[in-house]
Formats: structure tokens, C-alpha cells, sequence
């Protein structure tokens, strides 16, 4: 009995002892862990609350874009239609049509005027020129696609549509503006629904005198096409398009559309929107959330200066019903976002922050209770880390780096077995080595420079780069580290250190710099070459413009012989303009590798033959002979759109450049080898004024301007002779100049023979 009352007493005494070990884990977990905890949930609350401020911010500011460019679009296209109809409307025959002996004259070309914009643009349904009776005298049908003019047998009177009588009580330049709405033919909505708007403007005689006017029925459904879904949206939204009684123009489903067109009062923004459009009725633009969701809208007022709209008629032949002021017609941009969409990121955000807190916590509490209990097997620890430097050893010998040793002149004692690998020298070769014995001479002199400085400050070695040579001859670049050792008087002993083959790496670096330098060089070209044409577009443009107004302001007091002047003056700009657009259109689809490069055989004869005959006008205005010298017998392996541009740009330039009377010869000079292919030089020759000895190296290249005119202030693009360059090196060929000033100019270019 002693024996057993002994015994619980100890046991009494381990258990307590546990208990008070298993309370100090306990707590102190719980001083780690409590702090840390709180940390999580603020850090959390603030990231949270920051990141739902920020996106829901950059949400909004995306739908404020969205919807800002869809009224840039909308704004843009009714701005397009006015422009189309007052160009029709002041067509100089326009005037000359309603007392003019030559009517049917007039009415032919002014139908054909029609045709061509219901052509080329495809917006309107019909291109109508009516007279003050009401009567059609041209009408333009769109007719499917394929636009017709009808005949005068099947034109009708339009007198008691709405938009005749409010069209033709306008005075001159202002335009008529009919609303939105769906087309009726015979009194009944046409099937398939046709959107359509009315742009009309009152036409005149010489005398001042209202005769008609120019109605576009324009399709409303290029407006309505522009409310849909915007490519970079944020969230899933509603764009819808109403009009100023809330009625859907464009709307989240054709059923809610054009409920003022059926008297469907029912179908209105306010019907199911109730909460949000007062505000969006009263205001011009905003944003704001409801219940239901974010609205964000913007206001158009299709009518701008000089345009005029009434209410329209929902009949055939009702009279509109009232005169709209321009404040009175606008349509709405709304996009809705439902609340559902607008905050699922911020609910699935949460939920997820919420798991990961509870994730974090967990981990974290498991985390601290494991580092307060490591305490107790801090000598296993310390065990285990004998052990992991052992492992840490035999991974250093074994790593695919160079691990060395040397002394304190610098001769290796140590080194690691991959140096086989690294310079192809076994570790005997290289023991009692120094590093310079493995160097180029000129490497040898930079890098001592570099260790001395170090070994006398006892500094550590830090990425300092060397060529070695391999065994086999090649150079290896390294990558050295290492770091000094002392003895315990603090002598230094030597250094120890890593050597890491870098040579792929710096290749590398080098192929970057490289390609970057290439890439600042094309863009800076770029640049250039932007700048020249910018200038080249715009002083031409300013000229014809000048022309042109000149023109249009004394075309009456001109006689035929200087409108002639003016307007071959204008001809000439439009010509060089276009020329300097088809060539930057080459050069830059050749700086792309757009361009089809499909060498075959031709003969070089013909294809100079065919440049002939292109300028031949050209030449013979200015009275010179181009002679072909060429052998009809010489064929050569070229693209033939791209050999025919060359021989275009250096013959215009030749004619450009040659005084009436003079002579340009085309001929072949010598043949030469390149690489096993043999290449012929095609020679363009002139006697006209020469080039300037400054000016030879700069002229085909695209950083230098310095086209000048002709020998009859001919206008050049610039481009020519660059476009020439870059065809003739696609070919392998090369091209270059020789002239004289008052001699005249030879070009010559290789190009390979078939």
C-alpha cells in the first residue's frame, strides 16, 4: 500500500508539469498570434476597401468613356449627312437648272452626281431633288444595294408630306432635320422595320429664287448600329439610344423599340426605370446608382447651327405637327449596369478575402504554435544544421558553377571539377595557376588593374567579368565572385570564390543592344520620315486650297481661260499629292513585308518599253526623246511590279529634271558576279541640270529632304528614289549616282540576270 501512495504523488507531480508546459506553449502562441491576427484583419479591411473604391472608380470612368463615344459617333455621322447634303445643294448646275435651255443636260449630270454618293457612301435610301411643287425631278433609289436612278415616268408628288412643307419654308444654308424614326410607304410601317431620318435644305435659282429643295432619306439604322456592345466594357451593360419622350430608339431587345411609332405608350424608359429617368430627362449627362442599378447617360442635340426639326408625322400625308426648337429635340445615351453585374466582383471578392482570412488565420495560428514548440528541440536543430552544412558541401562540389580557392598571390589551391566543363582544363592543369595565365594579353592588363585594387583593400570580389581562353581556343566569358579569408591575426590568407560561365548571357546582351540600336535607328527614321511628309501633304493641300477659294470667290468674274488655269493648277497639285501618297503607301507596305516579292524571269526590254509608254505624255510635253538601248535579248529575275516602279521613279525623275528638247537614254552598261548569281547594271541617263556634289550621298535616304523642282517647277514626292532603293536591295541589287551639275544625271542599278 506505501508502495502505491508513493507512486501517485509522482504521477500526481508529471502531470502538472505537462499542464504547465502544454498552458506556456499556450500562451506564449497566443502573444504571437493575437497581434498578427489583428494585423490580418486590418491589412484585409483596407486592402479591400481601397481595391472596391479604385475598380468601382475605373468602372465608372469606362462607362463615362463608353458612352461619351457613342455620342462622338452619332455626332460625327449627322455632321457627315449635312456635309453630303449642302455639297449636292450647291452643285454649281443646280442654278442653272430651272431656267437653263439644256434642262434635260442638267438633269442627266445632276442624277449622276446623285447616283455617286448613293453609291460610294451607301447611307441613304433615297437622294431626291424636289421642285417647289412638290414634284420630284430626281430620285435616287437605294434599291437593295445597288442604287438606280428612277425614271421620270415613275417619279410622284410629294407636296403634302410633312417634310416637304417644312423643308421648303427654310432659307438658304439652313437644313431640315426630320426625327428618328421608322419609314412608311403607303400609309402602313414598312416591313422589315427601315429606322430613317429626313436631311433636307431649300435649293434656288440665279435670281435668289426658292425652287425646291435636296432631301437625303438617310438610314437610321447607322445611328441606331452605333448603340451596341462596347469591345472593352468592363461589366455585362445595356446601351440603349431614346428620344426625348424616354420611347426606345435603340433598345435591350427590338420588342421595347419604336413604341411611339404603334401609339404603345406602355413601351417607355419611365415604365421600367421609374426611379432613374427624371433625372436622366432633366439633366444633360450624369451618373448615378439606384436600386436597380448604375446609370450612366449623355444628351444629343442632333440639330446644330443652320438646322431645323419639327415633330414629324406619324401618317403619310399629315402635316408635323409642331416646330421643334433645338433644345426641344435630343435623344439620350444610356447605359445601365444592374446592380446584380455591377457588384458580383465585389461579393466574390469578398467571399474570397473571407476564406483566405480564415485560411491565414488557421495557417497562422498552426504556424506559431509550431515555432514555440521548435523551441524545445533547439538542439535537434542545431544538430540538423551540422548536417545541412555537410549536404550544402557536397552540393557546392557538385554544382555546375567553377567553386575555387587561391592563395595570397593569387595561385589556385583549390579547385572544383568543373572547371573540365567550363575551360576544358582538368583540376591539375590548374592548380599553381594563376587566373592571368588563362587570358588574352589585353584582358590580362584590365583585369589586374581591377584585382589590385581589391586585394590591397581586402575587398570582396563582386561580378567582375573576364575573358579566359578555352582549352580548344574559343573565349569563355566568366562572371567572378569570391570573398577574402584571413588567418586569426587577420592576415589575408587568399580568396575563395565561384567562377560562372557567362558567355551565352553576354551573347545575348550583345544581340539586344544590338536590335535595340536598330529599333532607335528605324524609329528615329521614322520620325524623319513622318516630318517630311507632313510638310509635303500639307503645303500642297494649302495650295489647291488657296486655289480653290480664289476660284470660288471670282468664278463669275474669271473668264474661261483663267478658270482653265486655276483649276490645272489644282489638277497638278491633286496629281502630285496622289503620287506622294501611292509611293508612301509602297514604302511603308515595304517596311511591313506586306508586299508580294515574287522574282521570275522577264525581259528587260519590254518592261522599259512599258515605262516608256506610260510617261510618254510627259515627255513628249516637255519635247524629249527617251531612247531604249537595252538588248531585246537580256532577261532578268525580278518582281515585274517592282522592277517597273524603279524604272517609272527614275525615268519621271530624269523627264522631271531634263529642259525641253533633251534626251534620256536607257541602257545596260556591264555584268557583274555576286555570290555565284550574276547581276547586270541598268543605266537611266540624262542631259538635263545635274546634281549637286552635297547632295549625292543624301538622296536616297529617307532622313534627308531635299526634293526640289523640275526643270518646269515639277513638284516631287521625296519618295521616289527611296522606294527605288529599298526594290533594287529586295533584289540583291545596289543602286547609286553619277552627275554633274549642267551635264546632266546617270543612274545606274544591278539587278540580278535570269
Amino acid at each position: 500500500m506505501k508502495r502505491n501512495d508513493n507512486i501517485k504523488p509522482i504521477n500526481k507531480s508529471i502531470d502538472q508539469l505537462e499542464k504547465s508546459n502544454q498552458r506556456s506553449l499556450i500562451k506564449d502562441t497566443l502573444l504571437v498570434f493575437l497581434p498578427i491576427f489583428a494585423l490580418i484583419i486590418a491589412v484585409i479591411v483596407v486592402i479591400l476597401s481601397v481595391y472596391e473604391k479604385s475598380e468601382m472608380k475605373l468602372f465608372q470612368n469606362n462607362e463615362k468613356r463608353i458612352v461619351y463615344n457613342k455620342l462622338e459617333n452619332i455626332q460625327t455621322e449627322i455632321l457627315h449627312v449635312t456635309n453630303d447634303l449642302m455639297i449636292l445643294a450647291s452643285n454649281s448646275q443646280m442654278e442653272k437648272l430651272w431656267d437653263s435651255d439644256t434642262k434635260d443636260e442638267i438633269i442627266k449630270s445632276l442624277s449622276k452626281d446623285f447616283l455617286n454618293v448613293a453609291v460610294y457612301f451607301k447611307l441613304y435610301d433615297q437622294i431626291r431633288l424636289i421642285d417647289e411643287n412638290g414634284m420630284e425631278i430626281i430620285r435616287v433609289n437605294f434599291n437593295n444595294g445597288d442604287p438606280v436612278v428612277v425614271s421620270q415616268d415613275k417619279l410622284q408628288n410629294k407636296q403634302k408630306r410633312y417634310y416637304f412643307y417644312d423643308a421648303f419654308k427654310l432659307n438658304k444654308d439652313e437644313v431640315f432635320v426630320s426625327p428618328l424614326d421608322l419609314n412608311i410607304e403607303h400609309g402602313e410601317i414598312e416591313k422589315p422595320l427601315k429606322p430613317m431620318m429626313r436631311f433636307a435644305t431649300p435649293v434656288f435659282d440665279k435670281q435668289g429664287k426658292k425652287r425646291g429643295i435636296v432631301l437625303l432619306n438617310y438610314f437610321g439604322q447607322t445611328i441606331t448600329n452605333q448603340i451596341v456592345k462596347h469591345e472593352d466594357q468592363l461589366r455585362e451593360n445595356e446601351l440603349m439610344l431614346l428620344n426625348s419622350n424616354g420611347y426606345w430608339l435603340k433598345g435591350p431587345s427590338s420588342e421595347y423599340e419604336w413604341g411611339f411609332m404603334y401609339e404603345r405608350k406602355d413601351l417607355v424608359f419611365k415604365n421600367v426605370y421609374d426611379d432613374a429617368w427624371d433625372k436622366i430627362k432633366s439633366e444633360e449627362s450624369s451618373q448615378f446608382r439606384t436600386q436597380q442599378g448604375m446609370f450612366t447617360f449623355k444628351t444629343i442635340y442632333p440639330l446644330i447651327e443652320g438646322q431645323k426639326s419639327s415633330m414629324g408625322s406619324g401618317k403619310a400625308f399629315f402635316p408635323s405637327k409642331s416646330q421643334l426648337k433645338s433644345k426641344e429635340y435630343f435623344w439620350k445615351i444610356v447605359s445601365y449596369v444592374p446592380s446584380k453585374e455591377l457588384y458580383t466582383n465585389r461579393n466574390t471578392l469578398r467571399k474570397f478575402s473571407a476564406l483566405l482570412f480564415v485560411f491565414l488565420s488557421i495557417s497562422l495560428l498552426y504556424i506559431t504554435w509550431k515555432l514555440v514548440k521548435a523551441k524545445h528541440y533547439r538542439i535537434k536543430a542545431q544538430q540538423a544544421l551540422k548536417e545541412s552544412e555537410e549536404k550544402f558541401r557536397v552540393i557546392v562540389e557538385t554544382a555546375s558553377d567553377w567553386i575555387w580557392e587561391v592563395d595570397e598571390t593569387g595561385k589556385y589551391t583549390y579547385s572544383g571539377p568543373n572547371i573540365v566543363s567550363i575551360l576544358g582544363y582538368t583540376e591539375k592543369e590548374i592548380i599553381g595557376k594563376t587566373a592571368f595565365d588563362f587570358m588574352p594579353e589585353t584582358e590580362k592588363n584590365r583585369v589586374s588593374k581591377i584585382f589590385q585594387d581589391i586585394i590591397k583593400n581586402n575587398k570582396a570580389i563582386n561580378k567582375v567579368e573576364n575573358i579566359n581562353i578555352h582549352k580548344n581556343g574559343k573565349h569563355v566569358v566568366l562572371e567572378t565572385n569570391g570573398l577574402p579569408f584571413f588567418d586569426s591575426n587577420g592576415k589575408l590568407l587568399g580568396y575563395r570564390g565561384i567562377d560562372r560561365d557567362i558567355t551565352e548571357r553576354k551573347k545575348a546582351e550583345q544581340a539586344l543592344k544590338e536590335n535595340e540600336n536598330r529599333l532607335r535607328e528605324l524609329n528615329a527614321t521614322k520620325d524623319k520620315f513622318f516630318s517630311i511628309i507632313a510638310h509635303d501633304l500639307k503645303s500642297p493641300f494649302n495650295s489647291m486650297l488657296g486655289f480653290s477659294n480664289l476660284l470660288m470667290k471670282n468664278f463669275d468674274n474669271y473668264d474661261v481661260t483663267k478658270q482653265k488655269d486655276l483649276i490645272n493648277i489644282i489638277q497638278k497639285g491633286l496629281k502630285n499629292t496622289f503620287k506622294l501618297l501611292e509611293n508612301l503607301l509602297l514604302w511603308s507596305r515595304s517596311q511591313k513585308g506586306s508586299i508580294d516579292f515574287i522574282p521570275e524571269s522577264e525581259n528587260l526590254y519590254l518592261l522599259c518599253n512599258e515605262s516608256i509608254e506610260l510617261l510618254e505624255q510627259l515627255a513628249k510635253e516637255k519635247s524629249i526623246n527617251i531612247i531604249n538601248k537595252v538588248p531585246n535579248n537580256v532577261f532578268i529575275k525580278v518582281d515585274k511590279n517592282m522592277m517597273s516602279t524603279i524604272l517609272r521613279n527614275l525615268i519621271s525623275n530624269a523627264i522631271k529634271y531634263t529642259h525641253k528638247g533633251g534626251r534620256i537614254i536607257i541602257e545596260t552598261c556591264a555584268n557583274t558576279n555576286k555570290n555565284k548569281q550574276k547581276y547586270t547594271e541598268v543605266c537611266v541617263k540624262d542631259n538635263g541640270v545635274g546634281i549637286k556634289h552635297e547632295y549625292l550621298s543624301k538622296i536616297f535616304s529617307i532622313s534627308e529632304n531635299i526634293s526640289t523642282g523640275g526643270t518646269e517647277n515639277e513638284r516631287g514626292t521625296g519618295l521616289g528614289l527611296i522606294l527605288c532603293k529599298e526594290f533594287v536591295e529586295k533584289h540583291g541589287g545596289k543602286i547609286w549616282v553619277e552627275s554633274e551639275v549642267g551635264v546632266g544625271s546617270k543612274f545606274i542599278f544591278t539587278i540580278p540576270l535570269s
